[in-house]
């Protein structure tokens, strides 16, 4: 076989066969190779993520706008949605017909780029005659580009999205239906032993989860979560690990206010997430 040659010109990439075969079609480029390459360069030296370049994340079947303003989400973040659909697929069957909580409204606490609060109300769409979603950001930046998020992916008339931390900024006598959140959670003390990518260029707030084992927020969100859940509704958290994990869940078990407390696994089989349902 022929080597392959490139050209390269107003950001059309052409593959050429010079022995054998026809040409391959022109290959259409959003950049020049050039831009692409000093890009790349970026990548390795100052090991600034991808999707920081690009500005530019695919997460789930969305395509999601990132700045340095908010975390970058991450693909097991994508099982909190799981989690919720199945909840809801239980929710719409027959024996639960009559229940009201498919109607009811949900919550993503610190939205970051609004990837879980715009995944959870396209769910919504399949159960709720008027689907409704709330998500909050401590970050003015985040809150910005969470709404532009929101409104690419088409979910505008169903997603509320105000700045705060977690349910201040809220009506106090809003609840829902469900409570999802991927919370800073990693201990203060181990923020320094990350990858480069992460501890140079992700913002610390969306990170930094306070001393100790870093369960601090977790804890609080749960707390609250007690007063701003309908019986029956569901609670989903990310966690850092195994160990975090366990104490939220010993918290919820402890406040004898939850059943169906379960410590859930991520794609690389580490306990990871905690989902529970607020007593009837």
């Amino acid at each position: 076989m022929g080597s392959n040659t490139f050209e390269s010109k107003k950001g059309i990439l052409v593959l050429r066969e010079t022995k054998f075969g026809p040409p391959i079609d022109e290959l259409m480029l959003r950049e020049n190779i050039n831009f692409m390459g000093m890009l790349w360069k970026k990548r390795l030296v100052d090991r600034i993520p991808l999707q920081y370049l690009t500005n530019t994340v695919h997460w789930r079947d969305l395509r999601l706008t990132v700045s340095t303003s908010v975390l970058i989400p991450r693909p097991e973040t994508e099982l909190l949605i799981d989690y919720a659909r199945e909840v809801l697929q239980e929710l719409k069957s027959p024996v639960h017909h009559d229940s009201y909580l498919p109607e009811g409204a949900w919550i993503d606490l610190g939205t970051g780029s609004g990837a879980l609060a715009i995944s959870i109300a396209k769910e919504l769409r399949n159960v709720a005659t008027c689907p409704r979603v709330y998500a909050t950001d401590i970050s003015v930046e985040a809150a910005e580009i969470a709404k532009y998020n929101i409104s690419e992916n088409g979910v505008g008339n169903i997603v509320t999205i105000t700045t705060g931390s977690w349910f201040e900024p809220l009506d106090t006598n809003l609840v829902f239906s469900g409570i999802l959140s991927n919370p800073p959670y990693i201990p203060t003390h181990k923020l320094a032993s990350l990858q480069p990518e992460v501890v140079l260029h992700e913002p610390h707030i969306a990170l930094d989860g306070g001393t100790n084992q870093g369960e601090t927020l977790l804890i609080n969100i749960c707390k609250d979560s007690i007063s701003r859940l309908l019986p029956g509704g569901f609670l989903a958290l990310e966690t850092h690990d195994l160990e975090q994990a366990n104490i939220v869940a010993e918290y919820l078990r402890n406040a004898a206010c939850f059943w169906n407390i379960r410590v859930r696994r991520d794609y690389c089989g580490i306990g990871r997430f905690v989902t529970a349902r607020k007593n009837m």
